[in-house]
């Protein structure tokens, strides 16, 4: 369907409107919907992203074949040629930026669903990162309880060191009071044979002296 550069009644954008043609402004470009309708109109409205052929129907509505209701931002596109009457025209710009409104808050939605996604990866990321840091402190006071474990044990092998450095210090004590006791010992026991030695040189000269004596008294009664 063309217009031959003439606008038809109550057409406000049609394709290629680069320059003023007609009633067409030259500050409508491709898909731009120009609102409020006026003669020459002055206000462009981007409203088109996808193709469609709207024309006026008898009944003064619009056909929309094939796009289904509410649809309209999806179907119209930068090479639409849309047929307006004047009171319609107010009536699509207000879709148009209901739709327009709904997209925006669609695409914010979409962003509310990333940074959900970002924010569930993180929490899980972080909660990873907390089960291995109570992985770690788990590990971390089981190797201070065996710490503890090996430090009372040390203490104890020192405590049991402590008590056999005692028991070797009493014990070479004793051993230097015995050997002191066996000192004494072997010394009386000099003493005692050096008594017994002068005894028995005692014994010996009595004994000498005795017999003397004796055969000495024979003589003297029984003479030769």
């Amino acid at each position: 369907m063309s217009y031959n550069g003439t606008r038809p009644p109550g057409v406000l954008c049609f394709p290629n409107a680069k320059q003023s043609t007609g009633n067409v402004s030259s500050a409508c470009d491709l898909g731009t919907l120009l609102l409020p309708p006026s003669d020459p109109p002055t206000t462009c409205s981007p409203i088109c992203q996808s193709e469609i052929l709207a024309e006026p129907m008898p009944s003064g509505g619009f056909d929309r074949d094939p796009v289904e209701e509410g649809d309209f931002l999806k179907a119209c596109s930068t090479s639409a040629i849309m047929t307006l009457s004047g009171e319609n025209s107010l009536l699509w710009a207000m879709v148009a930026s209901l739709q327009m409104e709904k997209a925006s808050l669609e695409l914010e939605n979409e962003r509310l669903k990333i940074d959900e996604g970002l924010t569930r990866v993180w929490l899980g990321t972080l909660n990873g990162d907390v089960v291995r840091l109570n992985e770690r402190l788990l590990r971390f006071e089981g190797l201070e309880d065996e710490f503890q474990r090996v430090q009372l044990s040390l203490e104890a092998s020192k405590k049991d060191t402590r008590l056999a450095k005692d028991q070797a210090i009493a014990l070479e004590s004793d051993m230097d009071e015995q050997s002191s006791k066996e000192l004494g010992l072997w010394r009386r026991l000099e003493e005692m044979t050096r008594l017994n030695n002068l005894l028995l040189r005692e014994l010996a000269k009595m004994d000498r002296e005795i017999s003397t004596r004796w055969i000495g008294g024979l003589e003297k009664d029984w003479p030769l």
